[in-house]
């Protein structure tokens, strides 16, 4: 499964970060023809579909999303992997500096993920929607339509004994923060991977 997707896009500001503003009440979803996200009980007569949610969708998310897309492939699971943001700041940027080095020191290569907000059709296209921490969790549940059909939960939920735990945010960290977020999402993915295989959903 390859670890690359979302091509194109704008390119960053030449610093390379911006800080978001203080976070405010969810924003208003781009319409598409699609919907819903959530997880747990898990819906084996579907393929699996999963998409990973911070707020701006440039460090833990997009790590997230590597860091699943390579235990799936390692396990042999052909599942649909996206990230997002409930916010629109940094809409077709390229992941953080950090970031991006924090996957290359893993093998691999997040130079063409771009950032994206989350949209109305994700709530019905994605099995399984997961929140990066708390907050980022309510905004989702209050922007999630009726016609949702996915799974929303915390992402350290799945894994034992870090239940409720947001993943450490390293934006205004160094590098060692970076690889504590990778630590803690690599953690959740090696756990989803671990109930996808006990559900038996489809292998490629």
């Amino acid at each position: 499964m390859a670890a690359n997707r979302r091509k194109g896009g704008t390119s960053r500001l030449a610093h390379g970060r911006e800080a978001p503003p203080a976070r405010g009440p969810p924003p208003l979803l781009p319409e598409d023809d699609s919907a819903a996200g959530r997880v747990y009980s898990i819906p084996v007569m579907q393929n699996p579909a999963v998409l990973f949610v911070c707020l701006g969708n440039i460090c833990r998310s997009p790590l997230a999303e590597a860091a699943f897309r390579q235990a799936a492939a390692q396990a042999g699971l052909s599942v649909a992997v996206d990230s997002a943001g409930t916010g629109a700041w940094h809409v077709g940027n390229p992941p953080d500096p950090r970031a991006r080095a924090q996957g290359k020191a893993q093998g691999i290569d997040m130079s063409a993920y771009r950032s994206r907000q989350v949209k109305r059709g994700d709530f019905t296209r994605f099995t399984h929607i997961f929140a990066l921490d708390a907050n980022n969790l309510a905004d989702l549940e209050r922007l999630r339509p009726s016609s949702a059909t996915a799974h929303v939960g915390l992402l350290l939920d799945i894994v034992p004994g870090r239940e409720g735990q947001s993943v450490a945010d390293p934006y205004y960290g160094g590098p060692e923060d970076f690889a504590v977020t990778w630590r803690e999402v690599s953690e959740a993915a090696e756990a989803l991977v671990a109930m996808l295989k006990v559900s038996n959903w489809p292998a490629r």
